[in-house]
């Protein structure tokens, strides 16, 4: 099981969007929507093969992060 999906990574990720500049919000969450985006593709390829259970981890991280970055299109 990939140890990057965690509370940890979403605590880290709350943070950043903390900013309050709107200007750089804007910038950091269209960043991160791509990011994450993409990094969902390679870790649900990554856990196809794995068990219900850590597939349901993977799933329950990204749909954490999505709902935190506001990516409403992935939900």
């Amino acid at each position: 099981m990939p140890s990057r999906f965690g509370d940890g990574a979403l605590r880290i990720l709350e943070s950043v969007l903390a900013s309050k500049d709107v200007r750089s919000l804007s910038e950091i969450r269209s960043a991160l929507r791509a990011f994450t985006r993409s990094e969902s593709v390679s870790a649900f390829q990554e856990v196809s093969g794995r068990s219900a259970e850590q597939r349901l981890i993977v799933v329950d991280f990204f749909v954490r992060a999505f709902a935190l970055i506001g990516d409403v299109e992935m939900l």
